[in-house]
């Protein structure tokens, strides 16, 4: 629950049992299988219905889809910007997605910057890039732009009014500097929005935690 995503954390399991880290275990890879194994299965049977913080995204998504307002998606794993776009693409195909990373066999790989990425950012936001962009240059349209914080900094993206931090970063100057890709200077008002997801996305957690506080 407390996850990246059910696919990272997938991600992580499996490499947890098949020695894929450099690191010395206290707990031999029979003993580490019979734990984790169980918890494979199950992350294996799950739908997106069971991931509350996919389907609050889902959510959030869908009012700014009516609204027309493009969103910026961060993540701290690779995995989980793949899992995103998957997901999308199956429970929400009227949302276009640009994404930075890709699957390449078993792994999550960025994609190339020039030849992929830099696309993919002019055609999500063509007015702010407008500068960089040939003539003639026919814009597909995006309405999420999921990311790493490889471009957390120094990219305009502001045709985008939301900003969401599906992951916590390390240090608080990174969720800054998400917040950066949209908060720059307007010929026009704008109102943006910028969401941080902590981990608390059900009415019931948010009931008990509120009255334990009030208690």
């Amino acid at each position: 629950a407390w996850a990246s995503s059910p696919l990272s954390l997938l991600e992580v399991l499996r490499k947890t049992i098949d020695d894929q880290y450099k690191v010395k275990f206290v707990r031999t890879q029979s003993e580490r299988r019979d734990q984790l194994q169980p918890i494979v299965d199950k992350l294996l049977q799950l739908d997106h219905t069971a991931d509350e913080k996919f389907m609050m995204l889902c959510h959030l998504l869908s009012q700014f889809k009516q609204d027309g307002r493009k969103v910026i998606v961060f993540v701290e794993l690779r995995a989980t910007a793949y899992y995103i776009e998957e997901m999308l693409n199956q429970v929400m195909p009227e949302i276009s997605i640009a994404n930075v990373v890709r699957k390449k066999g078993s792994e999550y790989k960025q994609k190339h910057f020039e030849k992929e990425v830099l696309p993919l950012i002019y055609d999500f936001a063509p007015e702010a890039n407008a500068e960089k962009i040939k003539k003639g240059h026919k814009a597909k349209h995006y309405d999420v732009f999921v990311t790493t914080d490889a471009y957390g900094v120094g990219i305009n993206l502001q045709d985008a009014s939301v900003v969401i931090s599906y992951d916590l970063a390390w240090t608080a100057d990174i969720i800054i500097q998400r917040a950066g890709r949209v908060l720059r200077f307007s010929k026009r008002p704008v109102k943006v929005f910028l969401y941080v997801f902590t981990g608390v996305f059900t009415k019931n957690i948010v009931k008990q935690r509120a009255s334990k506080s009030i208690d």
